[in-house]
């Protein structure tokens, strides 16, 4: 299985040579010897005498789960609390916190804007139209203009926020979170901040939820099997039918391809869809039949690639479906599915990424045939 580096903010892939360096040394060890080498990313390893009586290429132990590359790599302020990508304007949009603001990253050049938020965006929803971006924040929620990168006036709803979506269609939609209670929802002018609450009641702490690309409905995840549907073709949420899954949840969360024929759940089962509801299970991308959270691996995030008939998927840390030889961290590396039968083509590691941007220029060189050739140790 071919790994190479994956820029996920730059649509390009950057295969790498192997960390170390292969320069042949002076001849005269005896064969089998092992010394010490300086590896390109400060660590240590060894050398073997080949029969030439020349040393080989420096072993040096792999960079777990990403590549030598920094490629594609942009580093921002604050800790990443949630993102969206904004199709019309080519930014990616994230919210964070310690400071709080909204950053607005161009993949292409690698700038970025930052608007003060005042309080952290926990959750973010780019509109379908590239105008504005929806932010929930703990008991409040905001709208940012995207043209004019102004912030409007937060507006407060006294609930902590589990989710949020924009829409084209004038209102932006908010779920709560309280695990000792059952959760609400609203629907919010985005002209004037008008809150309208849902009075209907049904509605299960936490829930996840995304619109239908039609724009004409939002389905919502309210637990591991429970699906809400939403019409709000008339603005605000209205009409909520319940859709239960008993053999391929969803698993609390999911991702529509553009089309709005099929979505990607959060247990990595692949369901048929319409603007009027699910439309059957088409497969598993994790190749198991049956099975329910957490038995099945979680996504945390999944793209659909239409023109290439593939899937790809992020993995939350702890889980893997990976061959038994592979390394390990999961979460360093996206999986591509082809979308018709849903094997397993590639994994496509992530850059090395370090907190601080000097690290990276320490312990992740550029390019790893650039890295100095390896060196006897003196110690």
């Amino acid at each position: 299985m071919m790994r190479c580096a994956f820029p996920i903010v730059v649509a390009s892939l950057l295969p790498v040579a192997a960390c170390g360096s292969d320069t042949a040394l002076e001849p005269g060890c005896e064969l089998d010897d092992e010394r010490v080498c300086a590896c390109a990313n400060g660590s240590e390893g060894s050398q073997t005498c080949a029969a030439d009586g020349t040393y080989g290429a420096c072993a040096c132990e792999p960079t777990t789960g990403s590549s030598c590359t920094t490629a594609g790599v942009i580093h921002f302020d604050g800790v990443v609390n949630d993102a969206d990508y904004d199709g019309v304007g080519d930014t990616i949009v994230v919210g964070t916190s310690t400071p709080p603001a909204l950053n607005v990253i161009d993949p292409a050049t690698g700038d970025v804007i930052a608007v003060d938020t005042t309080f952290s965006p926990t959750r973010v929803s780019v509109s379908p139209d590239g105008s504005h971006v929806v932010n929930g924040h703990d008991g409040r929620m905001s709208i940012v203009d995207l043209v004019t990168l102004q912030a409007a006036t937060p507006i407060e709803l006294g609930v902590k926020v589990s989710d949020v979506v924009a829409s084209d269609g004038g209102y932006a939609y908010v779920w709560s979170h309280d695990p000792s209670n059952l959760g609400e929802a609203f629907s919010i002018a985005v002209d004037g901040g008008q809150v309208i609450d849902w009075a209907y009641g049904g509605i299960m702490s936490g829930a996840r939820s995304v619109l239908h690309p039609s724009g004409a409905a939002i389905f919502s995840i309210q637990q591991t099997f429970a699906v809400h549907r939403y019409d709000i073709t008339a603005g605000p949420l209205a009409n909520q039918t319940d859709e239960t899954i008993d053999q391929y949840p969803f698993c609390g969360d999911l991702w529509i391809n553009a089309a709005g024929d099929r979505a990607v759940s959060n247990c990595g089962h692949v369901h048929a869809l319409t603007p009027a509801g699910t439309a059957g299970y088409l497969g598993s991308l994790i190749g198991a039949d049956v099975g329910t959270q957490p038995a099945h691996p979680r996504v945390v995030s999944a793209w659909h690639a239409a023109a290439a008939n593939q899937i790809a998927i992020l993995l939350h840390p702890e889980d893997t479906f990976l061959p038994d030889d592979a390394p390990p961290d999961p979460h360093r590396w996206v999986d591509v599915f082809d979308a018709t039968s849903f094997a397993l083509l590639d994994s496509l590691d992530l850059p090395c990424v370090h907190d601080e941007p000097a690290e990276d220029a320490t312990l992740c060189p550029a390019s790893c045939s650039a890295a100095p050739a390896a060196t006897p140790s003196t110690s």
